[in-house]
C-alpha cells in the first residue's frame, strides 16, 4: 500500500479496468491510497493493484514523497475467506509476504534471480 498526500499540481493517472487512462484530480486536504499486489491477493481480485503513473503537465515542478506499507516479511498472504465465493473462486495459493516480494524483486532484478 502507498500512501501520498495530494498537491494541487497533481498528475496521477490510474490505469481502470477497461484499460483507460483516468486522470486522478487533487482533492485539497487527501490522500491518495494505492493498494499493492499483496491487497489485490488478499481481496482474490475484489480490489486490483492498478497500473499507474505520473503525467506533469502543469509546466511547474512537481515533488512527491510516498510511504509505502507492507506485512512482515513472514505473514502469511492468501485469499481472505470473505472474498472467496462461487462466482469469485480462490485466484491465490498462500504465499507469505517476504517470499512474494523476493519473487518480484528477482522478476524486475535479474542479478538476484541467481541468488
Amino acid at each position: 500500500m502507498t500512501i501520498l498526500a495530494q498537491d494541487d499540481v497533481g498528475g496521477l493517472q490510474v490505469l481502470n479496468r477497461d484499460g483507460d487512462w483516468v486522470q486522478g484530480t487533487p482533492i485539497h486536504g487527501t490522500f491518495i491510497i494505492n493498494i499493492g499486489d499483496l491487497i489485490q491477493r488478499l481481496t482474490n481480485d475484489v480490489y486490483l493493484a492498478n497500473m499507474h503513473r505520473v503525467v506533469n503537465s502543469s509546466g511547474r515542478e512537481r515533488y512527491s514523497v510516498p510511504f509505502f506499507i507492507d506485512p512482515d516479511f513472514d505473514a502469511i498472504i492468501e485469499p481472505l475467506k470473505s472474498c472467496v465465493t462461487d462466482s469469485n473462486p480462490q485466484r491465490y495459493q498462500p504465499v507469505t509476504c517476504g517470499e512474494y516480494i523476493l519473487r518480484r524483486f528477482a522478476a524486475s532484478y535479474a542479478h538476484l534471480a541467481k541468488a
